[in-house]
């Protein structure tokens, strides 16, 4: 098994996460030599069996590609390289490494937050998802485990696969089956045209969950009158 990826990045830890399209690698980045910078990076790869075949791999990994390359943003996740590696026969990004735990991972921690706490954590993530707007950005798979909390308490949004593109010709209709019905629009799990809209409603879920400290198991039980009156 290879122990490098790229004949640069070297594994410390395999399959650390990931979903039905990429794998999550923990690695150190050998071309760092400076013992003050930390050279541990993330690598995603698109190598898992559910993304399909290679045109649709190189699609996926095109889109968040050229995603974050138009990202600079505190709440963003940062890209650092991408390529393809011909002994995984895979494509890859490197993406800065985050010390904290998702969303999701924290969701009991992030309930003992206090009110003013939870709204400064919905700040972040509001002015991280207004900034991919303006950048013609819709992520299209808003969920916990697609936040993150670093141990500044700073949110990073990760994982842009699916993402649209506004100004690029994607068929979304291929990638519109990967995102996480849980938390997705209306319009998205009726295969209709995706907008900045979809997101917000998606986000609207996500804080519903940490404001009331429950999981959507199903959207019929949500109860607004749960909500304290400023969220409402």
């Amino acid at each position: 098994m290879a122990t490098y990826i790229a004949d640069r990045y070297r594994l410390k830890k395999k399959d650390i996460g990931g979903g039905n399209m990429a794998s999550i690698h923990l690695c150190e980045d050998t071309d760092i030599d400076d013992d003050e910078k930390d050279s541990t990076v993330i690598i995603k790869m698109f190598n898992k069996p559910g993304i399909g075949d290679e045109d649709l791999q190189r699609q996926v990994f095109n889109r968040e590609v050229e995603s974050l390359d138009k990202l600079n943003h505190k709440n963003v996740v940062k890209i650092l390289d991408r390529g393809y590696d011909s002994g995984f026969k895979a494509f890859f990004i490197v993406l800065e490494y985050i010390k904290g735990k998702t969303f999701k991972e924290a969701f009991d921690d992030i309930c003992r937050f206090n009110y003013a706490q939870k709204l400064e954590l919905m700040k972040q993530v509001v002015e991280g998802i207004e900034y991919l707007h303006k950048k013609n950005i819709v992520h299209r798979d808003l969920k916990p485990s697609n936040l993150m909390l670093d141990s500044d308490n700073i949110v990073k949004i990760i994982d842009f696969g699916i993402s649209k593109l506004q100004d690029t010709f994607y068929s979304d209709y291929t990638l519109a089956g990967f995102a996480t019905k849980n938390y997705s629009s209306p319009e998205q799990l009726q295969r209709k045209m995706i907008t900045a809209q979809s997101d917000i409603y998606s986000l609207g879920l996500i804080f519903y969950e940490i404001f009331t400290c429950s999981t959507l198991s199903n959207r019929a039980t949500m109860d607004v009158d749960n909500l304290e009156p400023g969220i409402k």
